[in-house]
């Protein structure tokens, strides 16, 4: 079984300006694979939590730096 070696991940902005998450993941086995993940506009009680910050300096306070 393989077993993540690393983790790195950026805010960027997706296609309609909103800040998002670019994630790279690393393997011990060598695979490597990288996906940006946009927020969707549903917004049902079955869909994923999104951590925004709030700040009003942020990018439209909607920024993803939550740590």
């Amino acid at each position: 079984m393989a077993i993540i070696q690393a983790i790195n991940a950026w805010e960027i902005l997706d296609s309609r300006g909103q800040p998002t998450v670019l994630a790279n993941v690393q393997l011990n086995n060598g695979v490597r694979t990288v996906a940006a993940v946009p927020s969707g506009a549903s917004t049902g009680e079955h869909e994923a939590l999104e951590l925004r910050m709030g700040m009003p300096t942020a990018t439209w306070a909607k920024a993803c730096s939550k740590r």
